[in-house]
């Protein structure tokens, strides 16, 4: 019999519902602790901060919201310990950057796929969890080696097409599968300039990289693929080294085409 301990999840959310969508959805893979609010939410991270693999929350909640419970994590040093994914109803793209500024590792937008988000957390807690495993009992590992194995294990849990750049010569370092199979893009975009693989998305691209001399860490774009009908928004994310200089760049395209709703 697996006798493996489950790895540790909160739940902050003001909805008696989506907390029960959510332990369902979850427990049997993690040990889901509940919170009804963000005071809640600080309480049992002030007791068991350390010992979370992930923590899902609400951005609105009473008492205190999910972006009281993010600054209170960021006062106690807990930002980047373990990944945090914010549950939001406001499709506002400012508010969604507001998240990741905060120190958001994702935001997902309400109503979620409920199996996606669950692939999503699946990854990430595993992901975070066996690097802190790694940090304690494996000797230091090639930094960029390392980062190279945590990207790419989040590009897996993906539907979209993701890949990266480096930020000083443009070029492609790794891309997914679905990137790949985006119009126009090369058989192999790896070593090539990403304004060769995207060329109608080069004034986008640019953009974002103007953003990011201004410190931005998060900037979207939206665009089109001549020949190709649908409308794709380009996300930007920066890695930071240890300097806190942008070391490279995490690009993601997905389809956000307006939905057209048919009669019955």
């Amino acid at each position: 019999m697996d006798t493996k301990e489950k790895l540790k999840i909160l739940v902050a959310d003001d909805a008696d519902i989506g907390r029960s969508i959510l332990r369902a959805l979850l427990r049997k893979e993690f040990d889901v602790v509940e919170a009804r609010n963000g005071a809640e939410a600080v309480n049992a991270l002030s007791t068991e901060g350390g010992r979370f693999a992930a923590v899902i929350l609400d951005v609105m909640m009473p008492v205190m919201d999910g972006f009281g419970v993010l600054k209170f994590m960021e006062e106690n040093g807990l930002v980047g310990s373990f990944p945090v994914i914010m549950l939001t109803a406001i499709a506002d793209q400012s508010a969604k950057a507001r998240c990741y500024d905060a120190g958001a590792t994702d935001v997902v937008e309400k109503p979620y796929d409920e199996k996606l988000l669950v692939r999503k957390i699946r990854a990430v807690a595993s992901l975070f969890a066996s690097a802190r495993a790694s940090a304690v009992e494996a000797p230091p590992r090639d930094e960029l080696e390392a980062r190279a194995e945590f990207a790419e294990g989040l590009l897996d849990s993906i539907p979209d097409a993701v890949y990266a750049t480096n930020p000083d010569t443009h070029l492609v370092t790794w891309a997914n599968a679905v990137f790949r199979e985006l119009p126009g893009v090369p058989e192999e975009p790896v070593g090539r300039d990403i304004r060769e693989c995207l060329p109608s998305a080069a004034d986008a691209v640019v953009a974002v990289w103007e953003d990011l001399t201004l410190r931005r860490v998060r900037s979207e774009r939206e665009f089109r693929i001549p020949g190709d009908s649908r409308v794709f928004r380009l996300s930007y994310n920066a890695l930071l080294d240890d300097a806190g200089g942008i070391s490279d760049l995490v690009g993601c395209i997905a389809d956000s085409t307006p939905k057209v709703s048919t009669p019955a």
